[in-house]
């Protein structure tokens, strides 16, 4: 299983608005039959999580719409880690995960 986010960096400026972020990739197997995702975030306020359509071909797509905030005083930003979930035909089960950040600045 493969995924990216677009964009992966939460655009500036952390202004604590909802910003839509795509989750797209491609899963492999013996016919993928569902995709599911979580998101953690490292201030445990914004936690989305639910299930995503595959094509036939494995690919995926969903939007998950995440804060574009951190503290001032978190040197390194504030991070969020989508994990994302194939499972095919067999019941058998991959992740991935992709991490978003909303920088500490333009830097």
């Amino acid at each position: 299983i493969t995924a990216a986010a677009t964009p992966n960096v939460l655009i500036w400026s952390p202004n604590k608005i909802m910003v839509p972020v795509t989750i797209s990739g491609t899963a492999t197997g013996t016919g993928v039959t569902s995709i599911s995702y979580r998101v953690t975030d490292e201030y445990k306020k914004i936690q989305p999580a639910g299930t995503a359509p595959v094509g036939t071909d494995g690919r995926f797509s969903f939007v998950v719409r995440l804060e574009a905030y951190r503290n001032g005083n978190d040197m390194d930003g504030r991070s969020y880690t989508i994990l994302v979930t194939a499972k095919d035909s067999l019941g058998r089960i991959v992740t991935t995960t992709v991490i978003v950040r909303v920088p500490h600045d333009q830097q």
